[in-house]
């Protein structure tokens, strides 16, 4: 009897569950009503690139693949602008789980009981947990999931950058009374990239032969944000100092390309060999790692579209008549004289002369005089009263601000004609 009234329970929830998902409908607690579940058209979790990943994704994820698709947009975010937003891929990784914990804690008491039992009963790698952790162990899966293939992903969208920097180079040349001395040299870097890589250093010959590369048979993993260190030395080779000519040459590789076995050079550090011995001594190194290269080139680029930028808007804003001529102002007269964007003028104040460029109609500029009452430290145009200045005008009138050398211009200059 006991067995039997087990039974139809268990029948009857399984049937519940069961229905809840084929209807598409959801449970609510407070009126127990039932509405329909709000699924949006547009699914985040899974590949862009392969109609195949992402059903495999949606059977991978099922029952909470709709419930964690908030986490998933936030993750795809968070990769399409890693090489922009100062992130690593580990901490895009980290908010995604940190996120699917969440969306699995803010569901309704009947979507914790419809998914979760549903979940274990359809998914044998659910069974055994309590209620929310179902849906965390599958949480756990996705984001395993998405930091194990989540790299490739990253460099078919160009966000991933493989980086190590240089920051300490020391080296010893060891003393040997029986033969030639010995070199030792010892590198110690920071991984200033946005995934995790692999490294490794190499010391080579004059004839550019490997010498020595530690470590010896793996590449050493390095994460983002750590640092390491490694040395590579003569001795215990068949070469010596004298092999490596009066500067031996230390490279610094990384594997930039995860799935190959190509190796990329991103230091070339020389050191010389004449050097104190028995003694490690610092070796001067200063080059950008990729990393730095990579924000130089983004700094350029932005430098560059907000020139052209400038530029269209000089090109579509209303031409500016020429200020040339005589306006009156509030030190004196002012002759003006345009070329282009390029002013200059001069009044009679202190034999005043005032030089700039117009842009739009705003002219920023300095003003030069004989006399003044504030000498500065430094001349211009081999005078040492000067200031700042800037101009706004229209088409009868200016209002301006000037300044002593190099203060910002807060004392008031206007004029018109």
């Amino acid at each position: 009897m006991f067995h039997s009234h087990m039974t139809k329970s268990l029948k009857l929830v399984v049937g519940l569950v069961t229905f809840s998902y084929l209807a598409n409908i959801s449970i609510h607690q407070s009126s127990l009503t039932i509405n329909p579940v709000q699924a949006s058209s547009v699914k985040y979790c899974g590949p862009d690139n392969s109609a195949a990943g992402r059903n495999a994704t949606k059977f991978f994820l099922y029952p909470f693949g709709s419930t964690f698709d908030p986490a998933c947009k936030k993750h795809d975010r968070c990769y399409g602008e890693l090489t922009t937003n100062g992130k690593t891929k580990e901490q895009c990784e980290s908010e995604f789980k940190r996120d699917l914990y969440a969306l699995c804690e803010d569901r309704s008491l009947s979507q914790k009981i419809s998914q979760d039992l549903f979940g274990m009963i359809t998914n044998p790698k659910l069974w055994g947990i309590g209620l929310t952790g179902a849906c965390k162990r599958q949480a756990d899966y996705a984001a395993w999931a998405v930091g194990r293939f989540g790299e490739s992903a990253l460099q078919s969208a160009k966000q991933a950058v493989y980086s190590i920097k240089v920051v300490k180079v020391e080296a010893t040349r060891i003393n040997d009374r029986l033969s030639d001395d010995e070199l030792k040299v010892c590198v110690s870097v920071l991984n200033d990239g946005n995934l995790a890589t692999e490294w490794d250093l190499v010391l080579l010959n004059k004839k550019g032969r490997i010498v020595d590369t530690e470590p010896d048979t793996y590449e050493r993993n390095i994460k983002v944000g750590q640092t390491d260190r490694e040395c590579v030395s003569t001795r215990g080779t068949t070469s010596s100092i004298s092999d490596l000519g009066s500067q031996a040459r230390v490279v610094v590789r990384i594997d930039h390309m995860p799935d190959a076995s190509a190796f990329f050079p991103i230091a070339n550090i020389r050191v010389d060999t004449n050097r104190p011995k028995d003694k490690p001594t610092p070796v001067a190194y200063k080059y950008p790692s990729p990393q730095d290269g990579y924000k130089e080139i983004v700094k350029i680029k932005s430098q560059t579209q907000n020139l052209q930028t400038q530029n269209s808007q000089t090109q579509n804003s209303p031409r500016q008549n020429s200020i040339t001529g005589v306006w009156n102002s509030s030190y004196g007269p002012i002759s003006f004289q345009q070329s282009g964007s390029d002013v200059l003028a001069s009044y009679p104040q202190g034999n005043g002369a005032i030089e700039g460029r117009m842009f739009s109609n705003v002219l920023t500029g300095y003003w030069t005089q004989d006399t003044s009452s504030s000498r500065c430290s430094t001349a211009r145009n081999g005078r040492y009263d000067w200031g700042k200045i800037r101009f706004s005008f229209n088409a009868s009138s200016f209002a301006g601000l000037w300044s002593y050398c190099d203060d910002e211009p807060t004392s008031s200059w206007t004029g018109s004609r």
